[in-house]
Formats: C-alpha cells, sequence, structure tokens
C-alpha cells in the first residue's frame, strides 16, 4: 500500500496525504506526520499486522491528535510491530467511493463499476469494510482509476477505494485491493459475469466488454428491510428503499438457485448479524 502513493502522482491522481512509520527502523515519531490532525492510521502491510497481538487492535485507527499518535506507536511497538503503518490525512464527509475493474491483457479496460458506499461494518476487525452500497455511474473515477492501472501496468480485477473531498469536490484515492472480493459482488449484481472476463481474456484471447448497467442497485450484507432504519433521513436512504422495493438489490450469500437449507439459514444467520454489530454503534464513515 506505499507504493500506491507513487503510482497515483505519476498518473496524475490525487491521494490524501500520507506519512510512511516505519517500525522496522526502530520507533518511529508522531513529528512524521507534517499534515494537519485529525488522521487514519493503517498498516501497509494488513497480513502482518493481523498477526499482531496487540490490546485495541483495530482494521485502522482514527487519530485527532500528536498524543494520541505517539500512544498508538508506542503500543504497536511494545508489541513487536516491525511493519509500516500508513498515517493519512483524514479527508471530511462520507462520499466513499468504491470501483471494481478488469484490465485485460491487452490493456483494455472491459468491466467497470463504481458504487456509493453508505454504510461500513463498526466493528474494530472491520472497520472500513463496505456493509451497504449503491452502483452509480460516475465516468471521472472510472477514468482515473483506469489511468492508475495503466500507469502501473496492471492487469486482472482491481478494487480501489476513493473518496470525494467536500472541499473541493476532487476524487482522492487511498487503496487499490488486487482481487475481486465479497465486496465487489455489486459489479456481479449489475450484470457483470466476472467469469466472462476472465475466459474470454485469458483462456479465449478475445476480452468481452461487460453491458453497462441499465440501473442503480443496492449491495447490501445487511437485511434489504433494515436498511432504512440504519440510514439517516435524507435522499440517500429514500433511494436506496426505493430501489429495494423494486427488487434492485444483491447479497452476496444470497442465491435464488440455493437448495441447501443449511446454506440458506447461514446465509440469514449472517445477515442479521451483521445487524447486531450496529446497535449502539455510531455510523462507520470515512476511511
Amino acid at each position: 500500500k506505499n507504493h500506491f502513493n507513487a503510482v497515483c502522482a505519476e498518473a496524475g491522481v490525487l491521494t490524501p496525504g500520507t506519512a510512511v512509520l516505519d517500525f522496522g527502523a526502530g520507533r518511529p515519531s508522531a513529528a512524521e506526520v507534517t499534515f494537519p490532525f485529525p488522521i487514519i492510521v493503517k498498516p501497509a502491510d494488513s497480513a502482518l499486522h493481523n498477526k499482531l497481538t496487540m490490546q485495541g487492535k483495530r482494521k485502522l485507527y482514527e487519530i485527532d491528535d500528536s498524543t494520541a499518535l505517539e500512544d498508538l506507536i508506542d503500543r504497536l511497538h511494545a508489541a513487536g510491530f516491525s511493519g509500516e503503518m500508513l498515517a493519512q490525512d483524514r479527508i471530511p464527509g462520507d462520499d466513499i467511493l468504491s470501483v471494481t475493474i478488469y484490465r485485460a491483457r491487452n490493456g483494455e479496460v472491459t468491466l467497470a463499476r463504481t458504487s456509493k458506499v453508505l454504510l461500513q461494518d463498526p466493528r474494530p476487525a472491520y472497520l472500513g469494510i463496505p456493509d451497504v452500497q449503491v452502483v452509480q455511474d460516475m465516468p471521472d473515477v472510472v477514468e482515473a482509476s483506469r489511468r492508475i492501472l495503466e500507469t502501473a501496468d496492471y492487469h486482472g480485477f482491481a478494487n480501489l477505494d476513493a473518496i470525494r473531498d467536500p472541499r473541493d469536490g476532487s476524487v482522492k484515492f487511498f487503496e487499490v485491493n488486487p482481487r475481486y472480493g465479497r465486496n465487489c459482488y455489486y459489479a456481479t449484481g449489475s450484470g457483470a459475469n466476472v467469469a466472462e472476463q476472465l475466459v474470454s481474456d485469458l483462456v479465449e484471447n478475445s476480452p468481452v466488454t461487460a453491458p453497462a448497467p441499465y440501473d442503480d442497485l443496492v449491495y447490501t450484507v445487511l437485511p434489504p428491510q433494515t436498511i432504512a432504519r440504519l440510514l439517516p433521513k435524507g435522499a440517500e436512504r429514500d433511494g436506496a428503499a426505493a430501489l429495494v422495493k423494486r427488487g434492485r438489490w444483491a447479497d452476496p450469500l444470497k442465491y435464488d438457485g440455493e437448495r441447501n437449507p443449511k446454506h440458506k439459514a447461514y446465509a440469514q444467520i449472517a445477515a442479521w448479524n451483521h445487524v447486531r454489530a450496529y446497535r449502539g454503534a455510531p455510523r462507520i464513515i470515512g476511511g
């Protein structure tokens, strides 16, 4: 993740201010962060951070001042963390965006879907993972994503995270995941055939462009009837509720052809367990 900003800079794409806190070279200092607080701190290598045993460990850390940052650095250092943490400017607002793209071997982008994130998992170990998204057409975000992948000469599926900065309307990218993950299912739900992308490109050597979505779609891992209750009043809640009412929603664990009652029960239990996580928790935005 710490090389992502360099690629974006070369591609002419904006990113949040970032400082690398390298624990491999000793105990870093909060003074290395030269942009204003509050900030977000997250591991450059998630797998290394996941192995760490530390009280108060989170997927990412929301830090309000230098004192809190020094405390986090102390705890990470005492726990033996030897990797890198990224300290990033926390962009205000909640216009969080997700982009799912497939770039074929010939350099052509054959699948591109964009969504606005409405709810993120509030549990410490899963902060930042989208629970509810709405598929929307965002050509400027797709174009910026294309430039990033082109600059890196990247081929295959990629999922990029970005935020629209309310201070100037610009889109700033802060992460790329080199895979088609669960949260990318909004692309499948809106009509993109994932297997077709891989087979046509890598087996048949003739990439096929996925059809554009004909309508907005709600992606959810929560029971769809609970979404309106969890979102604050406003146009986003009303829009999501209207899409759900029309049946325009998709859950990665729900499959109409499923016949195994155990699988069906698991999907339902998992959805309601997600709802329980929101009880008494603030709405998680930003990242």
